[in-house]
Order: structure tokens, then sequence, then C-alpha cells
């Protein structure tokens, strides 16, 4: 068969006139993938603004174990776990800090948190003397805590750890320790 000279309308034979052309199809995926980018950061953006901050004192279980720094009043535990937390969170020990085993207070345990006192910002790390002005008034909140049945315990102050303090976390806790195992929360209002 001869060769057939080429027609005029050559450049028709590979498009389908049902298809959109090229063009017009990356056109499209252009314009969703611009607006998927737009709407995602108007979510982020939306994100940012309204996220809150978290609480200060963050949920947890009510036993288990816990960093030095998230104990609260009311936390029960043993004496030697507070030692040992105390003795590695010092001044040297930024983020190493053991966790402290936290039991009901109907189980034995040997020392309870019953207070929290504030401590003045400086900036630099408090010393022990900074420590124990601002934990003063740990003598008459056991009194008001406890009522007659602290007579017999040693208080505690216990400073922040340094990590903690860098974090901003300005306060101390008042621990109330026994010489011996005791069961039930030194709370005087039954807590």
């Amino acid at each position: 068969m001869p060769d057939q000279p080429e027609s005029r309308f050559a450049h028709w034979k590979d498009v389908d006139p049902g298809r959109p052309s090229r063009r017009w199809v990356t056109l499209a995926v252009g314009v969703l993938a611009v607006g998927a980018l737009v709407y995602g950061g108007v979510r982020l953006l939306d994100y940012w603004i309204d996220t809150p901050e978290p609480p200060v004192d963050p949920p947890r279980a009510e036993v288990g174990y816990f960093r030095q720094d998230l104990l609260r009043p009311g936390d029960c535990f043993s004496d030697a776990d507070l030692e040992r937390a105390s003795r590695v969170g010092s001044d040297d020990a930024v983020g190493t800090v053991p966790a402290v085993q936290v039991v009901r207070c109907d189980r034995p345990h040997t020392a309870e948190v019953y207070a929290r006192f504030d401590i003045p910002e400086s900036g630099d790390y408090p010393g022990s003397t900074v420590i124990g002005q601002a934990g003063a008034g740990c003598d008459d909140a056991l009194a008001e805590y406890a009522g007659a049945s602290g007579d017999d315990l040693t208080i505690w102050l216990l400073p922040p750890t340094l990590a903690a303090w860098e974090r901003g976390q300005g306060h101390g806790l008042c621990v109330a320790v026994s010489a011996r195992r005791r069961r039930g929360s030194l709370n005087a209002a039954g807590a």
C-alpha cells in the first residue's frame, strides 16, 4: 500500500473528544493542591491560637510511681523513697530524678505530703536558707492538716528539683515523716 499523505487533521488523532486536555487536568490538580495547603495552614494556625495551656497539675492516677516534682498534698509514700529521690535529684542531676512510689494512705507508709509553699523567684536555684524561709509556714500547716496527731512527726521541706525549677515550678512541699510505719492519712478532716 502506498504511503498516504498526512492528513491536515493528524494532530487530532490522539485526542479523545470526551476527555479534557492535559492542560486543564494539570490546572485542576494545582488548584486542589494550593487549596489543601491553605486549608492545612489555617487549621494549624487555629490550633496554635486556640490550644489551651496544659494544667499546672497534670491529671494522674491516684497511686503509682511519680517523679518527685509531681508529688502533691495528700500523697503517701515511704521516706526511704523520698530520701533516694532527694539524693539523686540534687543540683547535679537535672533530668534523672527517680520515681517515688505513692501508695494509698490506708496502706503502710511513713511520709505524707500535706502542703505546698511558694519559693520567691530569684532566677538562681534557691539555697537552703531561702527554702527554710519559704517553708516557715509548714509548722502551722501541719497543725491545721493533722491536728494533735501531728505531734510526733518530723517535718521535711522538699524543694523542687533543679529541672523543675528551670521549668518554672516555684514551689516546694511540706512533708510529714513518722518514725514508724503508719496507716491512714494524717488529715484531721479524715481525707
